[in-house]
């Protein structure tokens, strides 16, 4: 007769209490490892050598740090924020939580018979953009989502992004961004309706405006939806779109939405950044910096460390890179004897 754990505890089931014993500490290990990695590998971080312009760099985009990255083929992002330091500073099961949440997102706005996607059918694999829904090859439901992605190259770097869905309106494609957060800064709340945490933050529930980087990577994807204006034959809207904030502390998803009109002051913004970018490219004149000094907003808090000695200590770092050049062809000389 067989068991029905159902009605025995843990310990009745293990013959005793539960312990760590050696096997079952290899097995947490193991499973451990295996998970960290497979995480590991979903959020690893943009290759140094990739200096194509994305929607998530909008908000702290600085055209002088691109073209010195491009100058010296270094790579222009903060470890702290883009490199591999960020996959363990930050909790790795965080972002699969707050994907797996934003799918399902995607999921109900599939049922709306609406969403459009990159739709590849599971079972023929014919794979284009369009509705979800019937694969129009064999007729099968099973597919999988892929987002779409909207680029502009302008010689050799381009303005890209890949928004969570687009949903099919009587005026075209609506952008959607979606996004899972915990706690906010408190500038963007109601400051009557909330408690300060550490560092400043507030809880999701009074959050009264979209964060500035998501504002700003929104507009960028506004921004390429004019410029493309249609993709497989649907009109994308590009004055509006819409960020979707999902909580991830409560069991009871409260959805925020809030409606982004798209901004004339941004798209000078690029205008003047691919300006100063196709300048740098055909003259070699660097863009102006935006930082007076390191402590700056974007120099601190964005610019690695060899970005700021560019910046602050441009004697030093020539009068450095000058002894190496010298050093180097000297050791070539010696080498030729």
């Amino acid at each position: 007769m067989g068991i029905r754990l159902a009605n025995r505890n843990a310990g009745d089931i293990f013959d005793g209490p539960l312990k760590l014993d050696g096997v079952t500490k290899m097995a947490s290990q193991y499973l451990n490892r295996m998970f960290y990695d497979y995480l590991s590998n979903k959020f690893s971080p943009r290759a140094p050598n990739d200096l194509t312009i994305h929607a998530t760099d909008m908000y702290t985009f600085c055209a002088r740090r691109w073209a010195l990255a491009h100058k010296y083929k270094m790579d222009p992002r903060k470890d702290v924020k883009y490199g591999t330091s960020f996959l363990v500073n930050k909790p790795l099961i965080s972002f699969e939580v707050g994907v797996r949440m934003e799918e399902s997102l995607r999921d109900a706005l599939a049922l709306t018979n609406r969403l459009i996607g990159n739709i590849e059918c599971l079972k023929c694999g014919h794979t284009e953009i369009r509705v979800a829904g019937p694969c129009p090859k064999c007729n099968s439901m099973q597919y999988r989502y892929h987002q779409i992605t909207l680029v502009r190259e302008i010689e050799v770097f381009s303005f890209t992004g890949s928004c969570d869905a687009i949903l099919l309106t009587d005026e075209g494609g609506c952008i959607i961004e979606a996004k899972t957060i915990k706690s906010v800064p408190v500038s963007f709340t109601e400051k009557s309706t909330y408690s300060i945490h550490k560092e400043g933050l507030i809880d999701y529930s009074s959050l009264v405006k979209p964060l500035p980087e998501h504002y700003y990577q929104v507009q960028l994807y506004l921004y390429l939806a004019r410029h493309i204006k249609e993709i497989a034959g649907i009109p994308l809207i590009g004055d509006y779109g819409i960020i979707a904030y999902i909580p991830k502390q409560t069991n009871r998803p409260v959805l925020k939405a809030f409606m982004i009109r798209a901004n004339s002051a941004f798209r000078n913004d690029i205008k003047h950044i691919t300006a100063s970018l196709l300048f740098y490219l055909k003259k070699g004149h660097l863009p102006k910096k935006v930082c007076d000094n390191k402590l700056s907003f974007l120099a601190k808090n964005y610019c690695p460390a060899w970005v700021q000695t560019e910046c602050f200590n441009e004697v030093n770092i020539r009068r450095k890179r000058n002894v190496a050049r010298k050093k180097k062809e000297s050791n070539t000389d010696n080498g030729g004897m």
